[in-house]
C-alpha cells in the first residue's frame, strides 16, 4: 500500500527542519505519557446524598419611572419635551439627520407637522438659507438675521400625520 500523498523531507534552505523536529518530538512525547503508567490514585464511587443549595432569590426587577410613562414601542408614543413651538427657529423645525457622500451635504429638517425637507449648503428653507455646517450646528441666514441649529438626536423624528377621513357611518333600522 502506498502513502497517496507525497511529504517532501524536511530541508534547512526552506526553513523547514525545525517545525518537523518539534512535530517530531511532540510524537515522542505523545508515546512516552501513553506507555507510561500513571501514579495518580482515583477514589472508589460512592453513592451518597446530593448537593442540595439554597434557593436562588431573585430580586424584583423595577422598571425607571421615564422608561414606564413612555415605552419606546408603544403605539402612541410621541415626544414630550422639546415639542415644536411656531416661534421657534425655522419656524419649529429640527434638524433630524444629516448626510455627506463626496462632499455633497444634505440637512434633513423636520416641521413641527412631521413632513421631512432636505437641503444643502446654500439651499434655503422658508426663507432661511442654509450657509455652513460646523461643530454639530447648521448656521441658516435671512436678510441681517442669522440662526444656529443644533443637531441632536434626542428624540425620534415624529410621523408625518395622515389626512384624516371621514367614513360614513352606516345606519342600522
Amino acid at each position: 500500500m502506498k502513502f497517496p500523498v507525497h511529504i517532501p523531507p524536511p530541508r534547512r534552505a526552506e526553513r523547514t527542519l525545525l517545525p518537523a523536529a518539534l512535530a517530531a518530538l511532540a510524537g515522542l512525547l505523545l508515546a512516552v505519557q501513553l506507555a507510561v503508567p500513571s501514579n495518580v490514585a482515583l477514589p472508589d464511587i460512592a453513592v451518597g446524598r446530593p448537593l442540595r443549595l439554597a434557593p436562588l432569590v431573585v430580586a424584583p426587577m423595577l422598571a425607571d419611572a421615564e422608561i414606564t410613562r413612555r415605552p419606546l414601542f408603544a403605539p402612541g408614543r410621541h415626544e414630550t419635551a422639546g415639542i415644536a413651538d411656531k416661534t421657534a427657529p425655522l419656524e419649529g423645525a429640527r434638524a433630524v439627520g444629516v448626510i455627506s457622500i463626496r462632499n455633497a451635504v444634505r440637512v434633513f429638517l423636520q416641521a413641527p407637522d412631521g413632513q421631512v425637507t432636505p437641503v444643502g449648503i446654500g439651499g434655503g428653507y422658508r426663507g432661511w438659507r442654509l450657509v455652513r455646517i460646523a461643530a454639530g450646528q447648521l448656521l441658516f441666514v435671512r436678510g441681517a438675521d442669522s440662526i444656529a441649529l443644533p443637531i441632536t438626536a434626542s428624540a425620534p423624528p415624529i410621523m408625518p400625520r395622515q389626512a384624516e377621513t371621514e367614513e360614513p357611518e352606516e345606519e342600522t333600522p
